[in-house]
């Protein structure tokens, strides 16, 4: 056993102690003056003991009046132990750069019990701060696609069937100001034609926790109606109950129409390019247009006088036996259509309708996987941010300074991981409505690459990766707007340095005619040969465990293609470093 710590030796180190405290401490007079700081305020300060010694408080931070709240007063006051959070947002005649202090104060008595002063000890929170404000600025902008996004969404108490809440797209399509539908009956926002289906909806939801594609019809405020498609999940307790809903409804109100005019088509099906046919009630086909021929029967294995599919058979004889429309969709040949069967009864006949709707499914598929996404975005790096802040507020209070540097690390890793999926979904979807985003100019290569390793010098110190830049002097100038040159080459970079755990990265430019080649070389993770062809496309990941939500090549070959020029992807196979390799153009074309 080690020899034991006296009293008498605690007692000699408590002026060590004090003064090579990492919290700041001071004592103070009645009047603010400083009586003696240790080395932590000192060194904050820049003042030697002697030059802090009989300054006021304030003065000895460059400031020229007391902090609002000040706990030292406080405590001289009151005769309490005091604290307070001194910040430059709630301290307007801070600096910038004055930092945020967890500031504690505790009276100082004399041998009558007279107050003669205080002794202050702060510790500086300021990463504590900058990350709460990064997370309430992350939680602004998911408020912010919540609220804008196309869809209406809607939260219903499960046990009362009270709206809890709605985004903006719902009150603007149906006319109603927020407070008129809080705390109101889900059923107040349905048509009266509609009623009875969203009755049976909402059972739905409280028995099994969703509801799929069910057709209803809004009440707007003026009381016409909007057709919608509903869609519902829980959110549920630990003990798995249902507490309340998701409700996302789409306006499907033009989709109505279009099928309503496929209806009114049938007086002149030749004149239209959308296949009509007549199918009898046993099934076989009586006429067909040419486009009903080369579209569906052709595909079908079927021609006029021949009997369609088993399918289909039934569909027809059903449509006639109940007098009912049936709307059914089929996909072949990379295709898919919807079917609209209309019996005609006294015909004994039906006339089926049909559409192509492969790129309206495409966007819907485009829809529901951003919000997929989306949702698993905000939740993930917004819980990891929580916690980590948590872990951070706790560090600090124990003065556990390992403990706090991870958190650190959790919480800036969370926040930058839920600022750029905010930044690519709203980028993606700019691209995909053909907007604008800044006017093209000349630009230099090396002052971009060079910006953009400065944003990523923390990640890459941290892994110890070297960078390569190689850009030939005729190659350094392009044509292209800075927005989009800066997010398609951070993209890149940033990918090579998630998936490079050590090595380098590599960069070098070359003209090609009319056109610069960027090449950006890492000896990462490299890519399998199966999956190179798809590591373009909108939300693909090769691994699930991936951050992020896989829009970042995608808006790369999106920005690559508008510019006219070009983007591709090499990579030996797994574990052998990528090289994606951009061009674009040096003038005007």
């Amino acid at each position: 056993m080690g020899r034991m710590i006296t009293k008498e030796q605690i007692e000699a180190l408590k002026p060590y102690i004090l003064e090579n405290a990492p919290a700041i401490i001071a004592v103070h007079d009645l009047d603010h003056n400083i009586l003696w700081a240790n080395k932590a305020y000192r060194d904050a300060t820049g003042l030697s003991l002697k030059r802090v010694e009989g300054k006021k408080c304030y003065h000895a931070w460059g400031l020229d009046r007391f902090c609002k709240g000040c706990p030292v007063s406080k405590a001289m006051r009151t005769d309490k132990k005091q604290e307070a959070e001194l910040t430059p947002q709630n301290q307007k005649h801070w600096p910038a750069d004055q930092g945020s202090w967890l500031a504690k104060a505790t009276p100082i008595k004399d041998e009558q019990g007279q107050i003669i002063g205080a002794i202050e000890i702060a510790h500086d929170i300021t990463a504590t701060m900058d990350a709460v404000e990064a997370l309430r600025k992350t939680e602004l902008r998911y408020q912010d696609l919540y609220d804008n996004a196309p869809d209406m969404f809607v939260s219903v108490d499960a046990k009362t069937s009270k709206i809890l809440e709605c985004n903006r797209t719902f009150l603007k399509k149906t006319g109603y100001k927020k407070k008129e539908i809080i705390g109101e009956q889900i059923f107040s926002v349905y048509h009266p034609d509609s009623l009875e289906g969203a009755h049976k909806a909402f059972k739905s939801f409280v028995t099994t926790g969703k509801v799929s594609d069910a057709e209803l019809q809004l009440k707007k405020k003026n009381g016409s109606k909007i057709d919608v498609s509903l869609n519902v999940s829980a959110v549920r307790d630990k003990k798995n109950r249902i507490l309340q809903s998701r409700s996302v409804w789409r306006d499907i109100t033009e989709l109505k129409k279009a099928e309503k005019k496929i209806s009114d088509l049938a007086k002149f099906p030749e004149e239209n390019p959308d296949p009509v046919f007549r199918v009898s009630k046993d099934g076989k086909v009586l006429y067909s247009n040419v486009a009903g021929v080369k579209m569906i029967l052709t595909g079908w294995g079927s021609k006029i006088g021949e009997f369609v599919p088993e399918r289909w058979r039934r569909f027809a004889k059903d449509a006639l036996t109940n007098k009912k429309r049936i709307v059914e969709e089929e996909s072949f040949e990379d295709k898919t259509f919807l079917f609209t069967i209309t019996p005609v009864s006294e015909e004994h006949y039906v006339n089926i309708y049909v559409r192509d709707i492969t790129e309206l499914k495409e966007v819907e598929k485009v829809k529901y996987n951003i919000m997929r996404d989306v949702s698993h975005s905000i939740k993930t790096p917004l819980a990891v941010s929580r916690m980590a802040n948590e872990i951070l507020k706790n560090a600090i209070n124990t003065k556990d300074i390992e403990k706090a540097k991870m958190a650190h690390d959790m919480l800036h890793k969370g926040i930058e991981t839920a600022l750029k999926d905010a930044s690519n979904i709203l980028t993606i979807y700019a691209l995909s409505e053909g907007m604008v985003l800044g006017e093209d100019s000349m630009l230099s290569l090396k002052e971009i690459i060079e910006d953009i390793l400065k944003d990523e010098k923390w990640m890459l110190q941290k892994k110890g990766l070297e960078t390569k830049i190689d850009i030939n002097k005729s190659a350094d100038k392009f044509f292209c707007s800075h927005g989009e040159a800066e997010m398609l080459f951070k993209n890149i970079i940033e990918n090579a340095i998630k998936f490079t755990e050590k090595g380098n990265i590599s960069i070098k430019a070359v003209s090609r005619g009319k056109f610069i080649e960027v090449s950006i070389t890492d000896t990462g993770k490299g890519i399998k040969k199966s999956v190179q062809d798809k590591v373009f496309d909108r939300f693909f990941k090769q691994h699930k465990s991936v951050e992020g939500i896989g829009l970042g090549l995608s808006i790369c070959r999106e920005i690559a293609t508008r510019k006219k020029g070009a983007i591709s992807i090499e990579s030996r196979g797994s574990g052998k470093g990528t090289t994606v390799t951009v061009s674009l153009p040096r003038t005007k074309i």
